[in-house]
């Protein structure tokens, strides 16, 4: 029990911050960063793995990311199928390509703490069709 307690403790000393800009259909999270015991740093957050959801109306999709490796095209089928999102890039910086409707992505919230941004507030970003 003892080994439990301190696996835990390890586990709760370790936070991502994860800092989103949007331009445009373009989303960025290379000023991300994670703590780990007290100390920040750029390069642990490329080893992260982190969830976001697209969700519309009638459907949601969800993908793991890591900051350092291209969204896989299994994903990106999946999100044109099921919502015609269109979108590329990797885990640091994606482009929206193409969409047909309303829709918006959130971040990972387990263990995450959202740096707000001018364009991005609470780890949501809202894409509207005009």
């Amino acid at each position: 029990m003892k080994n439990q307690n301190h696996y835990l403790g390890i586990k709760d000393s370790i936070k991502r911050f994860l800092k989103i800009k949007r331009n445009n259909n373009c989303i960025d999270l290379s000023n991300s960063y994670t703590m780990y015991n007290n100390d920040l740093t750029k390069l642990s957050f490329q080893s992260e793995i982190y969830e976001i959801t697209f969700k519309d109306n009638k459907h949601s999709c969800n993908m793991f990311l890591t900051p350092n490796e291209l969204i896989c095209d299994t994903d990106i089928d999946t999100l044109k199928e099921n919502m015609n999102i269109n979108l590329c890039g990797d885990g640091t910086s994606f482009e929206v390509l193409d969409y047909t409707d309303d829709f918006k992505i959130e971040f990972d919230t387990e263990n995450t703490t959202f740096v707000n941004t001018d364009s991005v507030t609470d780890g949501v970003v809202y894409f509207y069709k005009e």
